[in-house]
């Protein structure tokens, strides 16, 4: 498992910890007054913390397609969580071997941040999958203005 992949789970691990005490005060119970009606319970919307982690299971069983559709609402969102959302499709369509879609998504997710290592890194996967070496090694290269002694660069470099 390279270190960047290590980072971002370990990122992601954080961010599900973090939005998961946000999903639990965000549960509503409303009822009325008087003790004769039962209590209603109001489930509030998915949190993007729960799709991600939907999405993880779902990847885990080797269930790809049906990983990348539960956060594929998530694309469309303007917060500081579309960089994540990229980066997870762009893994997502990597590993059904849709490798332009993959390159597309890690495109974006550069867009939304230009000095993302991880996308920078992700990219370089599917270029090489399709013998795109010089593309792969520029996308490295990249990452070593930003840290020159990254392994993974490194190790994508020399392929």
């Amino acid at each position: 498992m390279t270190r960047s992949v290590i980072v971002l789970a370990a990122i992601m691990g954080w961010f599900v910890a973090w939005h998961t005490t946000d999903a639990q005060s965000a549960t509503n119970t409303v009822s009325d007054k008087s003790s004769t009606q039962p209590k209603v319970s109001i489930q509030a919307p998915e949190t993007t913390a729960e799709l991600f982690k939907r999405s993880y299971a779902l990847e885990t069983a080797g269930r790809y397609v049906e990983a990348a559709e539960v956060i594929l609402p998530l694309h469309e969102t303007r917060n500081g969580d579309q960089e994540l959302v990229m980066l997870r499709l762009g893994w997502l369509n990597y590993l059904q071997g849709q490798h332009n879609v993959s390159i597309h998504y890690y495109r974006l997710a550069l867009r939304t941040n230009g000095h993302s290592i991880d996308a920078l890194l992700g990219i370089t996967l599917p270029l090489l999958a399709q013998q795109r070496y010089r593309e792969a090694a520029s996308f490295a290269g990249s990452v070593l203005e930003f840290s020159r002694l990254n392994q993974t660069a490194l190790q994508r470099m020399m392929v």
